[in-house]
């Protein structure tokens, strides 16, 4: 990888990471037993503070996030905010599952997969104006 990436590629960096993360969201039940509750809630975070974050008026807007993703990224991230704030941070998997919430985020959280599908990955080293077109 680049060593010092410009911030067009960071910015496509961090949309292929969400867009990962989305994955894991989308598979719902599975993914809390796959990668446990704390990697279910946390990977989000590591890219999209939580509405309470210190970062969240610092989080700038990333130029490779089109606005309609942005609107549906958005709306899982409430819901996420939503079952971290309805969760106690001791639970087990199973008491997440049984909650419902896994269920709930994970409609949400496959459209806006899907809708970011749609335009597909960015590369990892070159800037792009959209996904797989070479500049």
């Amino acid at each position: 990888m680049t060593s010092n990436p410009s911030p067009r590629i960071v910015d496509q960096r961090v949309r292929n990471r969400i867009m990962e993360v989305l994955e894991i969201l989308a598979g719902g039940d599975e993914s809390v037993r796959e990668v446990g509750v704390g990697n279910f809630f946390e990977w989000f975070y590591d890219w999209l503070p939580h509405r309470d974050d210190d970062r969240q008026n610092s989080w700038a807007p990333n130029s490779a996030i089109s606005d309609d993703e942005l609107v549906a990224i958005s709306a899982v991230r409430a819901l996420l905010d939503d079952a971290c704030d309805d969760t106690a941070s001791d639970i087990t998997d199973e008491e997440l599952i049984a909650s419902g919430w896994p269920s709930r985020l994970e409609p949400a959280a496959l459209s806006a997969l899907l809708l970011m599908q749609k335009r597909g990955r960015f590369s990892e080293e070159a800037e792009q104006q959209q996904p797989g077109k070479q500049e």
